[in-house]
């Protein structure tokens, strides 16, 4: 490990650690949404295994908020769906071990939390089906309990999504009670629980009315099963310096030459104009350099003193530094993420630098390429920029080089990474969108039709071409249609008249 990088990470550890750890344990029904917002300021992708062991661990010693924890999961899944994935695989984790222990301190509120989890739709319901399956394949008092308060809290939802399985359910609490191995107050709680079922879970509704925060369309549910390999991740949790936030003294001293003096382009030689460029670039790149975070750059960087002409030279200067790196540096992105929020100015001007840098796609190396393509699909994930700029791109087989087939797949994989397929196809399928998505899905014709959906299946994107797939389809049965209509009305003109 880099001693110098975790000299001047660990502190931000310790603070991230600590801010999350305070938030996670203030949040109550009345403050979440507050509480939310505060989180989404912190860098929650560094600190995504803090976050997942602040809620289980607050979860655990305060059950009966779990409500408001899966409320605040909800609303931080549906901006990071990362975090939401990790919490869920945790529970999972959690729950086995507990069920295997049979540890009725784990146990109740672990379920609580997952229930509202599913109700929040962070998971799917099949989660829920699958543990109860579980809990009751060999039944003792306390799995037993556990099952009764899990279908207690989520039967609605669960009941919507598979009624057969829940009745399945109902089946085994039924043997149970018939077989009579248990202790008195067990048959109390099924006998409990059939009489909510008769009242159909009026109690007990498919989604909790008072902590819900997040709108149904940003809603991102996870599909996750036990039969999955579902790491925890608990590494996360230990401090883990991030290249991405931060870069050495000598890294910072390779960039400054390779962007601000353009010591790679070779030429000596400079006017006055080039002399003013290179002034005001050293300028921009020791502030971009002198920010705690990402957030404090942004704000430094919004207060220089910039002339219109030299907001688009800062766009550029955050292109290169990004494109120059081995790998997309996410320190650059979240820089260009706060400019585009706290101005307008930038937003347009970013989606210029897009249009130029697509337009020019073919020029770039293999790395810059893809480290443009990342930067430009942070930008969209986050919508920092308007979805609207992908009408630049046209997907047909004449439009297409080697250099933009690469940058369409790295710019739509990225995006399906952070943001998940369903979401991706979700703002795709956004009616306000479509006539901005014409060039990348084209209708036009069979053969743009054909290219667009093998593309998308060949870079293992398949499920973002549903509609476009059963639009061929319908293309398809009208041509045979004609087709069959031609070949009549052929066959009739050529029947002889008497």
């Amino acid at each position: 490990m880099d001693d110098s990088m975790e000299s001047s990470q660990r502190p931000m550890w310790d603070a991230l650690k600590t801010s999350i750890n305070e938030l996670v344990n203030k949040v109550t029904v009345s403050n979440l949404t507050g509480v939310a917002a505060e989180l989404l300021t912190e860098n929650l992708i560094w600190g995504r295994g803090l976050f997942c062991s602040a809620i289980l661990e607050s979860a655990v010693g305060s059950h009966t908020l779990a409500p408001v924890f899966a409320a605040l999961v909800a609303a931080i899944n549906s901006k990071y769906p990362d975090v939401g994935y990790l919490l869920i695989k945790r529970v999972v984790d959690k729950l086995k071990i507990a069920i295997k222990r049979n540890d009725k301190h784990l146990l109740v509120p672990l379920v609580k939390l997952l229930a509202h989890l599913i109700l929040q739709g962070v998971v799917h319901e099949l989660l829920a089906l699958e543990f109860l399956f579980v809990l009751l394949q060999d039944p003792t008092g306390e799995s037993i309990k556990a099952a009764v308060l899990l279908v207690q809290q989520c039967s609605s939802a669960v009941g919507e999504y598979s009624p057969r399985g829940l009745d399945e359910i109902y089946q085994s609490f039924r043997e149970l009670v018939l077989e009579g191995n248990m202790n008195e107050h067990i048959p109390c709680l099924i006998d409990g629980l059939f009489a909510i079922g008769i009242s159909k879970l009026k109690g007990y509704p498919a989604v909790c009315p008072e902590p819900d925060i997040v709108d149904l369309d940003d809603q991102v549910t996870h599909e996750i099963s036990l039969c999955n390999d579902n790491d925890p991740e608990m590494y996360l949790d230990l401090f883990h310096p991030d290249s991405q936030v931060l870069m050495n003294d000598e890294e910072r001293y390779k960039l400054l030459k390779a962007i601000v003096l353009r010591e790679d382009e070779g030429d000596s030689d400079e006017d006055e104009t080039e002399s003013d460029l290179v002034n005001l670039r050293r300028t921009i790149f020791l502030t971009l350099m002198s920010g705690t975070d990402y957030e404090d750059a942004g704000q430094k960087l919004i207060n220089l003193p910039l002339q219109s002409n030299q907001e688009m030279e800062l766009c550029n200067m955050l292109l290169d530094c990004s494109s120059h790196q081995k790998t997309c540096n996410r320190y650059f992105t979240l820089v260009a993420q706060r400019l585009c929020r706290l101005n307008d100015v930038y937003r347009e001007n970013f989606k210029n630098c897009f249009v130029l840098q697509y337009s020019n796609v073919h020029s770039l190396g293999t790395n810059k390429l893809h480290n443009v393509a990342k930067f430009f699909a942070h930008l969209l994930s986050s919508d920092s920029l308007t979805w609207h700029i992908l009408v630049y791109i046209r997907l047909t087989e004449e439009d297409m080089t080697p250099s933009s087939l690469v940058f369409i797949k790295i710019l739509f994989q990225e995006l399906a990474e952070e943001l998940g397929v369903p979401l991706v196809k979700k703002r795709l399928n956004d009616p306000a969108l479509q006539g901005s998505l014409d060039s990348i899905f084209p209708k036009d014709n069979l053969k743009n039709l054909q290219f667009s959906i093998n593309f998308f299946a060949s870079i293992g994107l398949e499920g973002l071409t549903k509609n476009l797939r059963e639009y061929l389809k319908n293309m398809e049965k009208q041509n045979q249609v004609s087709h069959s209509d031609e070949e009549t009305q052929s066959s009739a003109s050529s029947v002889p008249k008497n």
